[in-house]
């Protein structure tokens, strides 16, 4: 081809291998792009050939087959593989192709190693890297399972295909296993926000790395990466290269996280020898992973970073066309995509604009799957209000006697200037410019109780400025009142002190309705203050309901085995809710009103009853 050194890439209709397709094309090189299913990048201007190949999860055998045949055919000089699937074959099949043909992958055993999830436990006891508990579920042994691991917990099937389901009380745990839908393995839910350690390591020894934070995903419960931000916590680095040196790498490899959201900690999910699906997040920020790729094991020289040094600095990427999904079933979380690719500039999504035939055709097809073939799921409404009758069943069967309200996000919105806080918490080296507020406070509580109490204390400052523009809400002040007259008890826990809670609730002219505050000077974590609630309120568990605006507050409460109920006018956290099973309303007063229509019912027919 013209004298250019032959690249090819394999599997090219998968997401990833735009990137890699592009960036390889840049250097100089002749790029042939295998199919085994025709996607928009088949029109990209970057390939110089194209062909259609036996998809290698049904044809092992004709997939190979095809390979051979282009390499041939063509005098490939390197083939980079993207999905796990090209890595596996092509690393079990390598004595098949020449010999002079460069593929960068370990062995097949090296590979088939890292993937397996028995392996995994045994690595993260290994290295002290923490694993979210995972137990077979067996004819009998759902108590057993309860005990050990307790919930929330995700229910999956045998396979990596099956959809996982959600258990957040005990009812939804029995449904899910006994009607034999959601499968026989169970895991600790892990209340976190994906993040991945993404390395391209040569005989053990890293070329180039980084790390991300998923923002919006496929799915609100989880999946492929809509809007990933460049991660800065030095923590993932230091776990991923521990992995990393375990496994004395050759290749890439992703390391899949799940980062705790109330104590940041990170639970490793699984470790893929492959190419990531936020590859372009790192391309279209100078982190040239493909052309690394090329350099080190093509051309066999260190890349040289100095060009992109700059760039390290971080950034967003967004997928607006992969999230056209929301369009039709909860379009604000679609427009919360586009919002973060504005604010990143022109090329930090995969419209590739300086490919518009790529382009064309990847937005029409979109638009097409999306209003003809179901392309998005229009569930929402439907479960949501299944979840809602979940609730309604719940305080009739169990006679709820209790309720716990988160305060902030859920009984009022206080309007703290957050961005306030954090830049003057950073500038007194107080935390880090990537650190939560709330996951600081935490650690510090465990570990640093004068830096916890100056943190606490700068925070305190904002948040009772903020109580100078709440104002009292009748119509809440008389819910509240027509609770109490039903013989609910309430509670109030919150990551804000007590006495700016009490404060608050003064102003809003509701105090007297609980009995309880509990603030973060007893305890940062939300579990913690809510077994100190129960204990003050004399309830058991399963007769009380939490109320929050949060996952992490509902995993609490479900660890506890009180049902959890969501506050919340986010789309994105709403339909999280949703698919999770949590009862979720967008107001604290539709909560009450239906908890008062549910009560009032039940106390009704026990006065029938009893006449």
């Amino acid at each position: 081809m013209d004298g250019k050194k032959t690249v090819l890439v394999v599997s090219a209709n998968l997401r990833k291998a735009y990137p890699v397709i592009e960036s390889v094309s840049k250097m100089g090189l002749a790029v042939i792009a295998a199919f085994y299913v025709w996607r928009s990048s088949v029109f990209s201007k970057h390939i110089h050939r194209r062909y259609l190949i036996s998809d290698p999860y049904t044809d092992e055998h004709g997939y190979v087959s095809h390979i051979r045949s282009i390499t041939h055919q063509h005098r490939v000089a390197m083939i980079i593989p993207v999905g796990f699937i090209d890595s596996v074959l092509l690393a079990k099949h390598r004595k098949l192709l020449p010999r002079n043909i460069v593929v960068p992958i370990p062995s097949y055993e090296a590979i088939m190693m890292a993937s397996d999830k028995v392996e995994l436990v045994r690595l993260c006891k290994e290295i002290g890297v923490k694993y979210p508990r995972t137990l077979s579920l067996t004819k009998g042994s759902l108590s057993d399972a309860l005990r050990s691991l307790g919930l929330p917990l995700v229910v999956k099937g045998g396979s990596d295909a099956s959809t996982p389901q959600y258990a957040f009380t005990t009812e939804q745990l029995k449904e899910m296993t006994e009607n034999g839908k959601g499968g026989k393995i169970l895991q600790e839910f892990i209340s976190g926000g994906g993040a991945g350690y993404f390395a391209l390591v040569k005989n053990g020894e890293i070329i180039a790395e980084y790390a991300h934070n998923r923002i919006i995903e496929e799915k609100p419960s989880g999946g492929p990466s809509l809007v990933a931000c460049i991660s800065k916590d030095p923590e993932i680095f230091r776990l991923g290269r521990k992995i990393i040196k375990q496994l004395s790498w050759t290749g890439a490899l992703m390391v899949e996280f799940k980062r705790d959201y109330e104590t940041g900690e990170y639970y490793i999910l699984e470790i893929n020898p492959k190419l990531w699906g936020s590859l372009d997040l790192a391309v279209c920020k100078r982190i040239d992973f493909p052309r690394y790729i090329v350099e080190t094991f093509l051309y066999d020289k260190k890349p040289d970073f100095s060009r992109e040094a700059k760039y390290f600095l971080g950034g967003c990427f967004a997928w607006i066309l992969s999230g056209m999904n929301y369009l039709k079933e909860n379009p604000m979380v679609w427009f919360r995509i586009l919002k973060h690719y504005f604010r990143n500039g022109a090329f930090s999504s995969d419209m590739h604009l300086g490919d518009p035939t790529e382009l064309a055709y990847s937005f029409f097809t979109r638009i097409f799957n999306s209003m003809f073939r179901g392309y998005g799921s229009e569930h929402l409404k439907e479960n949501w209000l299944k979840n809602l009758k979940k609730i309604a069943n719940s305080i009739k069967s169990q006679g709820i006697g209790a309720i716990v309200f988160d305060f902030d996000g859920t009984i009022v919105n206080l309007k703290v200037d957050w961005n306030k806080v954090r830049k003057e918490l950073v500038k007194r080296k107080l935390i880090r410019s990537w650190e939560s507020i709330m996951v600081s406070l935490y650690q510090a509580r465990q570990s640093d109780s004068r830096r916890y109490k100056t943190i606490s204390s700068l925070a305190e400052k904002y948040e009772n400025e903020a109580l100078e523009k709440i104002e009292a809400k009748s119509s809440l002040k008389e819910l509240f009142s027509r609770l109490l007259k039903l013989g609910v008890k309430m509670a109030v826990v919150s990551k804000q002190t007590s006495q700016t809670v009490v404060s608050a609730l003064k102003k809003l002219g509701i105090h007297e309705n609980f009995g309880t505050v509990v603030g973060r000077e007893y305890s940062m974590s939300r579990k913690e203050q809510l077994a100190r609630t129960l204990e003050d309120m004399k309830v058991s568990p399963g007769l009380a309901l939490m109320v929050e605006d949060t996952v992490t507050d509902a995993t609490s409460a479900a660890r506890l085995h009180m049902t959890p109920v969501g506050i919340t006018r986010n789309p994105y956290r709403f339909q999280q809710f949703v698919e999770l099973g949590v009862p979720t309303f967008s107001s604290i007063d539709d909560c009450i009103k239906s908890i008062l229509v549910t009560k009032e019912r039940c106390q009704k027919n026990e006065d029938s009853s009893n006449a």
